[in-house]
């Protein structure tokens, strides 16, 4: 694969890149540390975007599909991610990953209905907003969005629907567990005493997202980065998204 395509700002920790056709590109805008990691890219025109975090990854990227990771996103185990069929895959600022989760744009395998005959089962894209929690053994499968600011419980299936912002969800498929909530990135492993008691409160509403001029339809925007047939054209979104900010209230989701 042509250097040119892979951005110079990566740093790979006992990690392999297999770029494939010389119509892939993964860019790092600024450094980067990949680590215990794997990237596959299979056919022509896959877009890799990492915006700034030091990720595990082991991700498959098919021809014409796209993957988008935000700033400040940290991953406790490897993060699996499969995008085919010319979808997308894009993962807001500061979230925060546990073990063994899975991202995955396809069933793969073809589904019809028996009267019509027809295709039942289209691939999809997903969407995780800013600030988002994602727990040990979840699921994310195609047409997903999760606004900001939520949390997904452990072993939850997150399938095809929209998880609005500030919301906890769990199970199989994910349910509403409770609303109006926030998490903070502090863990509580080593807490002494006197820190479980500071933790008590939370002074500040940096986490609660609310719908603003800044906000922007997640679905549209999934169907723009997946109608773009060029590189360049998916990149410039990326670049867009990689500018603003996690607490923009851009990936608010209100129902």
């Amino acid at each position: 694969m042509a250097a040119q395509n892979i951005s110079s700002n990566i740093k790979l920790i006992n990690s392999t890149i297999q770029m494939g056709d010389n119509s892939n590109v993964l860019i790092a805008e600024k450094p980067i540390e990949i680590v215990d990691s794997n990237i596959v890219f299979h056919g022509k025109n896959g877009v890799v975007y990492l915006a700034s975090s030091k990720l595990r990854v082991a991700a498959n990227i098919w021809g014409d599909s796209s993957l988008y990771i935000g700033k400040d996103c940290s991953t406790n185990g490897t993060l699996r991610i499969n995008v085919s069929e010319r979808k997308s895959v894009i993962i807001g600022d500061d979230c925060l990953f546990s073990f063994n989760i899975w991202f995955r744009t396809a069933d793969p395998h073809l589904v019809y209905d028996s009267q019509t005959h027809r295709r039942i089962n289209e691939s999809g894209s997903i969407l995780i907003g800013d600030h988002v929690w994602i727990g040990q053994d979840v699921i994310v499968l195609k047409n997903s969005v999760v606004g900001s600011g939520s949390i997904i419980g452990a072993k939850a299936v997150v399938a095809g629907k929209t998880y609005k912002s500030n919301a906890s969800w769990g199970g199989v498929p994910a349910k509403l567990l409770r609303e109006g909530v926030f998490f903070g990135k502090e863990c509580t492993h080593s807490f002494t005493e006197e820190q479980t008691a500071d933790s008590m409160y939370f002074d500040g509403d940096d986490y609660v997202f609310k719908l603003d001029k800044k906000t922007i339809d997640a679905r549209h925007l999934l169907k723009t980065v997946d109608s773009q047939s060029s590189v360049k054209g998916r990149i410039e979104i990326f670049r867009k998204l990689s500018s603003g900010s996690r607490l923009s209230n851009r990936f608010y989701i209100q129902d």
